[in-house]
């Protein structure tokens, strides 16, 4: 081998490396700069072994072989060179551009094959070649004309490389489009080749006598393109492990968000989940991707109450509004959540819309606590109401029930005067039971509460039940002993007890059955449940039983009131009351009660002496500022023996009370100016002196949630002549005792 072969040699070793190294790069991380890197290489790599050959060959025949090998090589070359220089220098090439690559290929071949003189000729051309090593001849053909043409397309190439990487302007009507300017060491890896080109034509042409340059400026082309790729490998990698921990600080953040994110491309097909989006819409990040988040979730509207078609552009395009109506969201599981929706435009670096991001905020606790407090404020204000229009009739039914009373008295029993007595006595009771609803419903009654077990009051109730339900409904007890004592008034818990069984009652038109449980619910409550078999009743109606003047029956047959009162009197006695219902499936109504331990009943109502025992001729103060229930009392007080002194009001009261000792005082609870306690304190500061309150509903100025202090004696309204006497004469009594036993 000629001493010219060794730094070649030397330089195919270098590329061979280089090129395998790229190419083995590739296949672990794809990156096009490595493969058209390692593709230039290995082109180059048969140029340089090709010219190891033709510095040693010895005859004409093996010179022109290889200096057809030598052409074809850079040649082929040249396609993946200009492919590495677009990407490095970020340009795309134009339809002309492509099929000047596609040509090089085909050029490289007509060279290879080619024998009628076009690129080798024939006609040896020896070359002398000095080096500082010494002098030697050369064997080398002469090339033809079409090697003059290829051999212009290796500086046009590399001038090529140099406009590019010099940031060259885009050409009018051009071919490529520049997408960025990229500095690149392209600037003096094409100085340095445009140099080894010229010099070696110059040598082919016989004007100089050195040995040819590109192989070896060819090893700078290598080293400064491998420091490139590997800083860009080492770029990359910082890149994607910052990648990598974005995606990872992003997955981290999507997972610690409570809304629902969906990420959905231009056609409304699910992209992406987060864990909260799973949760609310039941399903798995997994089944999700693909389908449209329409087919996983219906949303209605709440200003057409319509469901939304194309729900990704109803959350794009509408507002928020969390203090609004909420639209409605059901999963593919039935379940159903009040949720606030929003959204905004997918965009890519360029700021193309290429699909939207959804957040689906769940708002039903909120909605529903929101619901709940607009339900109580109504219910306050119902109950507010309800109070007082109940006050007010209690004055009014008091005299009508009494005077009603003392007529009937005076006239024969069997008179048209005392059968249109008793209609009007009939009407002002049904009034009456209509107050106590109303009432009920607004938790002012006051309770006469008593201690019994639970199991005992109901069983005490089943003869007044068992004539409520019928002979075609069986009525089915089942009572737990141990299930305690409950702190109960036994008159209203009966009205209880009958509203439940009566509406049980009309859900069984058929005949059926029904069911009162007791049961123990751990040491502090227990459970009083009364079930049907009827034809039950949907969620809706359901959640509306209890509203006041609701109701399912026909016009006429029902207030609404039964149950808005049955729930009024288990709150005001410290329980709750649940439903549960399915249409067809029968209703049970559960009433949850504290239960106590205490042995005594608390109750303001002792064992009334009897109707005889009940006249007198002490002196009564009444203090009402109701004219006619002030002097009905007067009236049926005096018939009964009494000295009455009546006022409407405290200053009035204190007056009488200093001039003359009286041995009862009567008062209202609600007075003008000063209410009924203030009155019995200002007149206990003159003399001690028995107190019997009228009132028609409860307040705390007599008690919490109107069970009465121990030691007070309440009169309700309203009343009867019989209940005024017989209460007056147990208080009377009462007092006296007290006075007994304190001397």
């Amino acid at each position: 081998m000629s001493v010219l072969s060794l730094p070649v040699a030397m330089a195919a070793a270098v590329t061979a490396y280089v090129g395998l190294y790229h190419l083995w790069l590739h296949t672990r991380r794809p990156s096009r700069s490595d493969l058209y890197f390692a593709l230039t290489c290995l082109c180059m790599l048969g140029y340089d072994t090709a010219a190891a050959f033709h510095y040693s060959a010895i005859t004409p025949s093996q010179a022109a072989l290889w200096q057809r090998v030598e052409i074809a090589s850079a040649l082929l070359m040249a396609g993946p060179f200009l492919l590495l220089v677009s990407e490095q220098v970020q340009i795309r090439f134009g339809k002309l551009a492509q099929g000047a690559l596609a040509l090089f290929p085909i050029l490289a071949v007509i060279t290879l094959v080619e024998r009628n003189d076009w690129v080798v000729t024939q006609v040896p051309l020896p070359k002398h070649i000095v080096t500082p090593l010494g002098e030697w001849t050369l064997v080398e053909m002469a090339l033809g004309p079409l090697f003059l043409l290829e051999a212009a397309t290796v500086p046009l190439m590399t001038l090529y490389c140099l406009w590019a990487a010099l940031g060259a302007p885009r050409p009018s009507g051009g071919r490529w489009r520049r997408r960025e300017q990229r500095s690149s060491p392209l600037i003096a890896i094409g100085v340095a080749l445009l140099v080894a080109i010229m010099h070696d034509l110059l040598v082919t042409q016989g004007l100089l006598a050195h040995p040819y340059l590109f192989e070896f400026a060819w090893l700078l082309v290598a080293a400064t393109m491998s420091v490139v790729l590997s800083h860009e490998v080492l770029a990359a990698s910082k890149t994607r492990a910052e990648l990598t921990r974005t995606e990872q600080r992003e997955a981290t953040t999507l997972a610690a968000i409570q809304d629902a994110v969906v990420t959905t491309d231009m056609s409304g097909n699910i992209l992406l989940l987060n864990p909260a989006a799973e949760r609310l819409l039941a399903v798995s990040l997994a089944e999700a991707v693909g389908k449209p988040l329409a087919e996983l979730a219906e949303v209605t509207s709440p200003e057409t109450q319509t469901v939304v078609k194309d729900l990704v552009r109803f959350a794009v395009g509408r507002p928020t509004n969390p203090y609004g109506q909420l639209p409605q969201l059901v999963t593919t599981d039935g379940n159903e959540r009040r949720v606030e929706i929003g959204g905004a435009p997918l965009k890519d670096t360029e700021g193309h819309v290429k699909g939207a991001i959804v957040v689906l905020r769940d708002l039903t606790l909120q909605h529903d606590a929101l619901a709940t407090l607009e339900h109580a404020k109504k219910m306050e204000s119902i109950g507010q109401l309800a109070g007082g229009a109940a006050h007010d009739l209690n004055n009014l039914l008091t005299p009508i029930l009494s005077y009603v009373e003392l007529v009937l008295k005076e006239v024969p029993p069997n008179s048209k005067s005392s059968r249109f007595l008793r209609h009007v006595q009939d009407a002002a009771q049904r009034a009456a039971g209509l107050t106590r609803q109303l009432l009920a419903l607004s938790r002012k009654q006051v309770l006469d509460v008593q201690i019994v077990p639970l199991s005992e009051f109901v069983l005490q109730t089943r003869p007044i039940l068992e004539r409520l339900v019928g002979d075609n409904v069986t009525l089915t007890m089942r009572l737990d002993d141990s299930a305690g004592r409950v702190r109960i008034d036994l008159g209203q818990f009966e009205q209880v007890l009958l509203n439940l069984i009566a509406n049980a009652r009309d859900a069984l038109p058929e005949g059926g059955d029904i069911t009162i449980a007791v049961r123990r619910l751990g040491d502090e409550q227990c459970c009083l449940e009364v079930s049907d078999s009827g034809v039950g009743m949907s969620k809706v109606t359901a959640a509306r039983i209890f509203e006041p003047f609701f109701t399912t029956k026909e016009r006429g047959k029902g207030t609404g009131l039964g149950l808005a009162s049955v729930r009024g009197i288990v709150e005001q006695h410290g329980g709750a009351i649940y439903v549960d219902s399915e249409p067809g499936e029968g209703s049970s109504f559960e009433i949850v009660l504290p239960t106590t331990a205490a042995e005594q009943a608390n109750s303001s109502i002792r064992q009334l002496p009897n109707a005889e025992a009940a006249r007198g001729t002490e002196t009564i103060l009444v203090v009402e500022d109701d004219p006619g229930v002030r002097s009905l009392i007067h009236d049926v007080l005096a018939q009964l023996g009494y000295t009455v002194h009546t006022a409407d009001g405290l200053a009035m009261a204190v007056s009488i009370a200093r001039a003359e000792p009286i041995d009862l005082l009567l008062t209202d609870v609600v007075l003008p100016g000063a209410d009924g306690p203030h009155v019995r304190d200002a007149v206990n500061e003159i003399y001690p002196v028995p107190c019997l309150f009228m009132t028609g509903h409860a307040d705390d100025r007599l008690g919490h949630h109107g069970i009465v202090e121990r030691g007070v004696s309440v009169l309700r309204k309203p009343f009867t002549v019989a209940g005024l006497s017989l209460k007056v004469r147990q208080v009377l009594d009462a007092g006296k005792r007290r006075l007994k036993s304190g001397a």
